[in-house]
């Protein structure tokens, strides 16, 4: 089951950030291991279960909080006996990206795409209660929306974000040479998912031989620049899939820059688990 909280909008249609809750049944669950560029943050509010990544099993209990920075592989495995409630809170990567007055410093500007190799996604309840305190002052903002609301969500946002990095060891040491540009052609690329995108184009944009961007870009995102485009992509046509639009699955996959539904369903399924056609009978697995 799942409660909607709240969201906000760039230009009122771009999703910048949203935040709700969801309420498991006790159980094994079948695991749908998926990711995307959004970065993701979870408060554990009632009962019990598991959460898997790549690299390890976490228990939950009521308190923790989760991290999950872009494209990092998770997944529900279970809810205990009590059931799974938990509130979750996304956000693009360009949403903390201000201006140069009101950014994160050269040193955190690749925030969601790069942490720590020892930090762990899983914050426990005792180290997180004012992690959970920022994420019930969200909440309380979404759900009154006072006056000035979006300005007050993103500010509680930008505590958490500062509250990772001072004291739960979340940011890894970045390499910054050139990463502003590699930020300029990113979101050159959020832009034009729907259009042709080639290598000599970025890399020109971005002021780069071909081989050098594609370089920096992983060393910097931890993927390619494909599986980006790839990744961003997907996202564009999972709001379309789950809107009710009335759009074929080609017509979907043709708008967010795919050529053929072979090769829109592939990557539909890579990213998400599951195929279009399935998240479009079942729009309560985005929730999950």
């Amino acid at each position: 089951m799942t409660e909607f909280t709240g969201e906000l909008f760039y230009k009122e249609k771009l999703s910048m950030l949203k935040m709700w809750r969801v309420t498991l049944p006790k159980g094994t669950r079948q695991t749908y291991r998926h990711f995307h560029t959004r970065f993701e943050i979870s408060l554990i509010t009632k009962g019990s279960g598991k959460y898997l990544t790549d690299k390890a099993s976490y228990p939950l209990s009521v308190g923790d909080v989760m991290v999950f920075p872009s494209n990092e592989v998770h997944s529900i495995s279970e809810a205990g006996e009590e059931g799974l409630e938990f509130i979750n809170l996304q956000f693009e990567p360009i949403y903390i990206q201000g201006k140069a007055y009101d950014s994160l410093s050269e040193k955190h500007l690749n925030f969601c795409f790069s942490r720590s190799e020892t930090f762990e996604n899983r914050i426990e309840a005792e180290k997180a209660s004012k992690l959970a305190g920022l994420f019930s002052l969200i909440e309380g903002e979404f759900l009154g929306k006072t006056e000035e609301y979006p300005l007050a969500v993103k500010s509680y946002l930008n505590l958490i974000i500062i509250e990772l990095i001072r004291n739960h060891g979340y940011c890894a040491e970045t390499d910054t040479t050139r990463l502003r540009d590699v930020i300029k052609v990113m979101k050159h690329i959020d832009a034009h998912l729907s259009e042709p995108l080639t290598l000599k184009e970025l890399s020109d944009l971005g002021g780069m031989t071909p081989n050098y961007f594609s370089t920096l870009f992983r060393r910097l995102n931890g993927i390619s620049l494909w599986d980006y485009i790839t990744s961003r992509r997907i996202e564009q046509a999972i709001r379309l899939v789950s809107s009710g639009a009335p759009m074929t699955l080609l017509e979907i996959a043709l708008s967010c820059g795919f050529n053929n539904t072979a090769n829109f369903n592939k990557a539909f399924k890579r990213q998400t688990g599951v195929t279009p056609s399935y998240m479009r009978k079942n729009p309560e697995y985005l929730s999950q």
